[in-house]
């Protein structure tokens, strides 16, 4: 997991992360799972890409009401439609993430230029941050 807001109680509402190298768990490609009351509702994965291979990448999950998007490298590569709001919690994000479950754990690595908005991003504008950081 690189970022975790996941309350132990409730299991949300959101995480990005990395594959766990298996074909069911998201291969070796990024993903961005909502959660409400427990249950994965928004899993978006690509786990065609392999971000195993030593390089620097820019993974950027979007949620609004309708609509949640999966972008690796400035491109989108998943999308969803689920109709809810994202739940919120009190609990903070954990940048690196967290042990929490079966199948959540820290990320073991580096992480740079985190970047939380209060607002749904654009395609171009998450383009533009992928090409503005290379």
């Amino acid at each position: 997991m690189w970022i975790g807001k996941l309350d132990p109680s409730t299991g949300g509402p959101l995480e990005l992360f990395l594959g766990d190298g298996r074909e069911a768990g998201g291969g070796n490609g990024p993903g961005f799972t909502t959660w409400h009351a427990g249950t994965g509702v928004g899993d978006l994965w690509s786990p065609a890409l392999n971000f195993r291979d030593g390089n620097w990448h820019m993974v950027t999950g979007t949620y609004e009401k309708g609509s949640q998007k999966l972008y690796a490298d400035g491109k989108q590569v998943a999308a969803r439609e689920h109709s809810e709001e994202l739940p919120s919690n009190s609990t903070e994000v954990v940048i690196g993430g967290m042990n929490f479950g079966q199948y959540h754990h820290p990320w073991i690595g580096d992480i740079d230029e985190v970047m939380i908005f209060d607002r749904v991003l654009s395609a171009e504008e998450i383009k533009g941050l992928f090409d503005f950081q290379n």
